[in-house]
């Protein structure tokens, strides 16, 4: 077996020293460093966006949170606005009523002074008639 020759072993010895030697500090030195920096510049990125996608979050809550705020306002304005419209709306309607019933008023007892005397003259005439017919 030339593994255990010793004529071979020291150079086998040494080259496997060399190459071990060279290929982990190539893989110290150069890959690991590589693999830790791209390692933490991805965990930066994603805590990065982590942070972004809450701060948006809650920027996303506060605008809606506000705008529902503001919608209720512009409801409850809205609703009194409509509330006085309703009111008034109803406050002409019964001014509008008051002032025909006045009116209507107005013309019935004229109409009715004007022929109450014409009635109690066809009734006492009636009644005279009456008695003179007996």
């Amino acid at each position: 077996m030339p593994q255990l020759d010793l004529y071979c072993f020291s150079t086998q010895f040494f080259w496997f020293s060399f190459f071990f030697s060279v290929i982990y500090l190539t893989i110290v030195k150069h890959i690991i460093p590589n693999i830790n920096r791209v390692y933490k510049l991805r965990e930066q990125s994603i805590d990065f966006a982590i942070e972004t996608k809450s701060s948006q979050n809650q920027n996303l809550f506060y605008k809606a949170f506000s705008n529902l705020k503001k919608s209720i306002l512009v409801e409850k304005q809205l609703l009194n606005i409509e509330k006085r419209f309703v009111n008034s709306l109803a406050s002409l309607y019964l001014l509008h009523i008051k002032s025909y019933a006045k009116f209507n008023l107005k013309n019935n007892i004229k109409d009715h002074t004007y022929s109450f005397p014409l009635f109690i003259q066809n009734s006492r005439s009636s009644s005279l008639q009456t008695i003179m017919s007996i």
